[in-house]
């Protein structure tokens, strides 16, 4: 038998019914901050399930997934896979993953070189919009906002 019809129109007595309508903006609360030890204990279960991961086309976006994931952020939220640019030089490339203002993915499969994964990243900048760059951030500089993953420092 089915309950009482809710009108969720009306979130105050959707409420007292015993529905909370989450499409609803009224009804959205933030999430609730993940305390120190919480992350901790994400990432190393991370790391642990993570350990053989080695083949970027299979494994990448699960692994970007399942990195935000240790801190309470969802991929949905703050970045894009895959995100088309014009490469330095003309052609076409796809930044693994994006977050814009941010930060800039670029991963490799396991024994893959990252200098050719940094310079790869590098050659993304000129086709990203000025507005989803960080202002003042020296895109030359290594650690800017880049996270290279995988691969091998060879």
């Amino acid at each position: 038998m089915r309950g009482p019809s809710v009108n969720t129109d009306q979130p105050h007595k959707a409420r007292q019914a015993g529905y909370v309508n989450p499409a609803n903006p009224a009804n959205r609360r933030p999430p609730m901050p993940l305390s120190w030890n919480e992350i901790k204990s994400r990432a190393l279960a991370f790391s642990r399930h993570w350990a053989d991961a080695g083949n970027e086309d299979a494994e990448a976006k699960p692994f970007l997934i399942a990195f935000f994931e240790i801190f309470g952020i969802t991929d949905k939220r703050i970045a894009s896979f895959e995100h088309a640019v014009k490469k330095y030089g003309g052609g076409a490339g796809y930044v693994d993953l994006f977050w814009p203002g941010i930060l800039l993915v670029e991963m490799k499969s396991r024994g893959k070189n990252l200098d050719r994964a940094y310079t790869q990243a590098m050659d993304y900048f000129p086709g990203i919009a000025e507005r989803d760059l960080l202002p003042g951030v020296n895109y030359l500089d290594r650690s800017a906002s880049i996270i290279l993953a995988g691969g091998s420092e060879a």
